[in-house]
């Protein structure tokens, strides 16, 4: 495997903002076990060149009892050489969005914190021949903490709230003649609370 990065950091006035630039190449070799089109299970094997470049961000803004946490990272990746394959090279990985990102607004007292967990994605393809794309999705997920008096903590959390379909992993590279594949998601919404106390 072989990789650069070069970084750059930027701090004032209750702003912090770092920024990484990367290449990397590998190379795998190995065995998957995949559906063709008709869904049916196949073992392949798996002799390849990989690339990618980028940049990663973040940044950290605070304003008194306020504050925003970003983060993204954007990702060019392809399949340099494919010896088993050939029609795969130029192709972009499975699995693999162009931008991933996350922010984090939240307001916090003494008595009382509140603020969201946001995560998201753009679209990726489902296997390597780049013909079936997984949607892209943002998850919102709001929390909030109240110490209605010392060393006591009443806590709500709502993941997922607005019930998004998020589609982690499809497992056919192309929807089969049965029109069923399997896939991977990130849970629905899920509601939780919690009372802590510390001694």
């Amino acid at each position: 495997m072989k990789q650069a990065e070069l970084g750059a950091k930027f701090r004032r006035d209750g702003i912090s903002l770092f920024a990484t630039g990367f290449w990397a190449s590998t190379t795998d070799k190995n065995y998957q076990i995949a559906s063709d089109a008709t869904g049916a299970t196949v073992v392949l094997p798996i002799d390849r060149s990989y690339s990618a470049k980028g940049v990663e961000l973040e940044a950290q803004l605070e304003r008194g009892p306020f504050s925003l946490s970003l983060g993204a990272t954007y990702t060019k990746a392809k399949i340099d050489s494919d010896k088993g394959d050939a029609t795969a090279a130029g192709n972009t990985p499975r699995h693999q969005p162009d931008l991933i990102f996350r922010v984090m607004p939240q307001y916090q007292s003494r008595r009382v914190s509140i603020g969201a967990n946001i995560l998201g994605t753009t679209s990726s393809f489902a296997q390597d021949s780049n013909l079936l794309k997984q949607s892209g999705y943002v998850v919102v997920s709001p929390f909030v903490q109240i110490r209605p008096v010392d060393r006591v903590e009443l806590a709500l959390n709502a993941y997922n709230v607005f019930d998004k379909l998020a589609l982690v992993q499809v497992g056919s590279a192309a929807i089969p003649s049965g029109g069923v594949a399997n896939a991977q998601v990130l849970n629905g919404r899920t509601i939780t609370g919690s009372v802590r106390f510390t001694f």
